[in-house]
């Protein structure tokens, strides 16, 4: 365009200096040239138009594919990123499970040692108190026994020798009585026939000989009345001593039936004993069931925590990848 433009002017100059049919004559000429500049330019315009249409339809289409691209690598890294998670995963979770594991083992069996160790001291101090309670009730039981044998022999002796002593009494009261029973009918009769000799001789006075024998007889009498008293006396003491003899042996009875209440107390012992060795290794299943489930309970908690820190990983990548992926679409679109 400029070299046509300066044409013009180089011909406008010289067209001053031409004759005016001169000019007349050149002048449709110059317009023909005009047009055709015209035309020129028209199609360099659509070809220009038509070229940014082609590089921008280029430029979209090599957005697009940068775009795809992009979006395969960010597939690509994500998916990559996810199998080396999982595999560290995998390998952190193998490892916290051997850990827990040999952790585990090491609590089972110091547990177990200690438990071994509680229930040994548990049987000894048990066997040791059954040991007492049982040198204790024999030596109850022969103290008992041997205190029953020593009263028991006490009281035989002194009841033979009682009942032998109150026998040969007995005898000479009997022999006494019977004496004094016959002197007492002499008496008697002696003292009818007095009576009737009386009635027989009324003025006669009585005899002396028959009043000295009835003064011997009257102090005879209270003299046997005073042993009739004293025998009755040693008699209540007797039926006192048989009481005594009774009560004791009610005590050896008593004694008996504590001696038989020990045995059974002892046997009540022993079986009590039985029941705490019983309920000892009841609880200590029981402590070992609790340990378990606090250890399963630990190793839960240990799970939940560890599912919680890797389900927080995740989105945390996402995230990460998400201004990346906003500035590379950025820059593809500069």
């Amino acid at each position: 365009m400029g070299s046509s433009s300066s044409k013009l002017c180089c011909c406008k100059s010289s067209k001053k200096k031409e004759s005016p049919s001169k000019e007349h004559q050149e002048f449709p000429q110059e317009l023909a040239a005009l047009h055709g500049d015209g035309d020129l330019l028209g199609n360099i315009s659509e070809q220009l138009q038509k070229s940014e249409a082609a590089l921008h339809r280029r430029h979209v289409e090599e957005l697009q594919e940068i775009r795809e691209e992009h979006k395969t690598e960010l597939t690509r890294l994500k998916e990559d990123l996810c199998s080396i998670h999982s595999a560290e995963k995998k390998q952190l979770q193998q490892i916290h499970a051997e850990d827990v594991e040999r952790l585990k083992q090491e609590l089972q069996k110091k547990e177990a040692a200690q438990s071994e160790s509680r229930i040994e001291e548990l049987k000894a101090s048990h066997s040791e108190y059954v040991k007492i309670l049982r040198e204790e009730c024999e030596a109850a039981i022969a103290g008992l026994v041997k205190l029953h044998k020593q009263e028991q022999k006490s009281l035989t002796e002194s009841f033979t020798k009682t009942m032998t002593c109150l026998q040969e009494r007995i005898e000479d009261l009997t022999a006494q009585v019977n004496t004094f029973q016959k002197k007492t009918k002499k008496i008697e009769d002696a003292i009818l026939r007095r009576d009737l000799s009386k009635d027989s001789q009324d003025s006669h006075p009585p005899n002396l000989f028959w009043e000295q024998e009835l003064e011997s007889l009257r102090f005879v009498v209270e003299m046997k009345n005073e042993r009739i008293h004293q025998l009755d006396k040693e008699v209540l003491q007797m039926k006192n001593l048989i009481e005594i003899n009774n009560i004791l042996e009610e005590k050896v009875k008593i004694l008996q039936q504590e001696n038989e209440d020990l045995k059974v107390r002892l046997s009540n012992q022993q079986e009590f004993a039985r029941q705490l060795s019983k309920e000892h290794e009841d609880l200590q299943q029981t402590l070992e069931k609790e340990a378990m489930a606090k250890e399963r309970l630990c190793q839960e908690k240990d799970e939940l925590v560890w599912k919680l820190q890797n389900g927080n990983v995740l989105p945390t990548v996402e995230t990460s990848w998400k201004p990346l992926h906003s500035e590379s679409l950025d820059l593809s679109l500069r």
